[in-house]
């Protein structure tokens, strides 16, 4: 059940604000409602962050740094959540529209306040004041710290979508949408750190701040990071039609910047992959399309071993992966063996590992 607040300002007056040198982030100040016209005055006969009760459609409002004189509309929702005690109604989504194109590039903030209080409510996921919004030309994204929201992109406008939203809408009495130069994202912009979620929805296991080439990889020469998938992929024999028969070199690399073209070299050998007849490991990590991305592959012996590297340095190591289970890596060692590890060990890398052993494997990708 959803709930849209309206109503009608009773008289204008503007209020100056002071703008820094560097004029961003300024913001819009709105008051829970449905479909706000945003200009550069907007009524108001009640005072922000007063201790008289929340009136809707009231309040002050500027335009954002990046959309001049240009009127933007928000639109906040609230939904009904049932709970033990009675439930309440939450704010759990907003429409931004009329967005013109000054506004690409930048990060929109949105954030929501009481009526006695400077600091922002959280608004999902128990304690996120702040939902961040990319404008990468007229796409929007979400932004950084932002996991949990979803959002529709459409033109010159976007809806997110609280995923967990915590605030009640009686305790909002007013929203502010900021505008602020981009705040660079793994996810977004492939500018990541150990441990982020990269663009593909994997972890980020390896980072180079020199660049390395994968071999066949669309990052090609200027590759800087692995990621892995999350969800790891049910065990499956290295080759199942090919277990003796050697591919040679163009499968056998070992080093970081291989794992890709051992995996087209090895897919080349054993045919189109498929789950129920030619069911081989390769060509199961290439299928997987997280993210949307097709660039998957299985990791080279290096490749793995800087995954168990990462996973085994964690305090709290991701049982995603499980303890003492063994890994496969694409790169071959004979006619009948390959290279392989167990996850969580100290050890070393191992080549006696049978191409008909039916071992995990993990798909990886480059960025």
């Amino acid at each position: 059940m959803e709930k849209y607040y309206c109503d009608d300002p009773d008289d204008l007056y503007e209020q100056p604000r002071k703008r820094s040198l560097l004029g961003i982030l300024t913001s819009i100040v709105l008051i829970a409602g449905g479909a706000f016209f945003v200009q550069t005055t907007l009524a108001a006969n009640v005072t922000i962050n007063s201790n008289q009760s929340k009136e809707f459609g009231q309040g002050i409002a500027q335009t954002p740094a990046c959309s001049g004189n240009t009127s933007l509309t928000l639109t906040p929702v609230s939904t009904f959540v049932n709970a033990s005690g009675g439930g309440g109604y939450y704010f759990n989504s907003a429409t931004v529209s009329g967005i013109p194109d000054t506004c690409f590039g930048v990060d929109f903030t949105i954030n929501a306040f009481g009526s006695t209080s400077n600091s922002p409510l959280a608004l999902f996921n128990s304690t996120s004041t702040s939902a961040v919004i990319y404008n990468s030309s007229g796409t929007f994204l979400v932004g950084a710290g932002s996991a949990g929201m979803s959002i529709s992109s459409s033109t010159r406008s976007f809806t997110i979508s609280f995923t967990s939203p915590v605030a009640l809408t009686a305790n909002i009495a007013k929203f502010t949408i900021q505008s602020g130069p981009h705040s660079p994202t793994c996810a977004i912009d492939a500018v990541c750190a150990l441990g982020d979620i990269g663009p593909g929805g994997g972890t980020i296991f390896y980072v180079s701040q020199t660049a390395f080439t994968e071999t066949g990889a669309p990052c090609a020469s200027s590759c800087h990071y692995l990621e892995g998938r999350v969800a790891v992929g049910p065990s499956a024999q290295w080759s199942i039609n090919y277990a003796t028969t050697q591919i040679g070199a163009a499968a056998q690399g070992t080093s970081i910047g291989t794992g890709y073209a051992n995996t087209t070299a090895i897919i080349t050998q054993n045919g189109a992959y498929n789950a129920v007849t030619n069911n081989y490991a390769a060509g199961a990590a290439k299928s997987y399309t997280g993210g949307g991305k097709t660039d998957w592959f299985m990791p080279s012996k290096m490749e793995l071993a800087e995954l168990v590297t990462y996973e085994s340095g964690l305090s709290v190591p991701d049982p995603t992966y499980g303890p003492s289970v063994f890994y496969n890596s694409s790169s071959e060692f004979d006619a009948t063996h390959v290279w392989g590890e167990l996850m969580y060990s100290t050890g070393y890398p191992v080549s006696g590992v049978g191409k008909t052993d039916n071992n995990h494997f993990i798909s990886v990708r480059a960025l």
